[in-house]
């Protein structure tokens, strides 16, 4: 069984354990990134997540660098957000 780990990571911490996971299970890995890239202030990127959600957005994503259709299984990793500005 082909397995893939796609995560999407801003500041690192998703991305640290997408890696585990590959490694852990054997699976290729991919990371999502958005076209235009998110700002590095975590206050300026919580309200972009925040507009985000409630207008029920996202930012356009590059074109992924694998073919899904190759893999039975897909693990997706993406960060928790809670707002509390």
């Amino acid at each position: 069984m082909r397995k893939v780990v796609l995560y999407f990571s801003e500041f690192g911490n998703t991305e640290s354990i997408a890696k585990r996971i590959a490694e852990k299970t054997g699976a290729d890995i991919c990371k999502i990134e958005p076209i235009e890239p998110y700002p590095e202030n975590l206050q300026e990127v919580m309200e972009i997540g925040r507009n985000e959600t409630d207008n029920e957005t996202m930012r356009p994503i590059k074109q992924l660098e694998v073919d899904l259709s190759k893999y039975d299984k897909v693990i997706l990793g993406m960060p928790k957000m809670e707002y509390s500005l």
